[in-house]
């Protein structure tokens, strides 16, 4: 389960490549395909219409309305088994190697954490 911080919103990831959404505490849900081929494995949602999701692959996908998935560029072709977030903009990723990137911008540019 992927919490927003409101109780009545959530998101989870489903059979890799669905993410579905309720707004009513988990007593509907409606989604769909992120990516057909995506395998996601995390996610964070810092609010109930921001949600970054994570996957083996390089997979990076933002939602800013709570529906449209778009695919964000990867700092690299890596595994991504993490992710924490504050908003659209801000985020860290983590790949299965340990290491951790930061972007600021959306994910225009990522920057490795030391």
């Amino acid at each position: 389960m992927i919490t927003t911080g409101d109780p009545a919103v959530q998101y989870r990831i489903e059979g890799g490549a669905f993410v579905s959404r309720t707004e009513n505490g988990g007593a509907t849900w409606f989604g769909g395909d992120v990516s057909w081929n995506a395998d996601l494995v995390a996610g964070a949602a810092p609010g109930p219409y921001v949600c970054w999701v994570v996957g083996r692959g390089g997979d990076i996908y933002l939602t800013t309305d709570g529906s449209e998935w778009r695919k964000i560029p990867p700092p690299a072709e890596l595994d991504f088994v993490g992710v924490s977030a504050t908003n659209a903009r801000t985020a860290v990723v983590l790949a299965a190697d340990g290491r951790r990137f930061r972007t600021k911008n959306g994910g225009h540019s990522w920057h490795e954490m030391k």
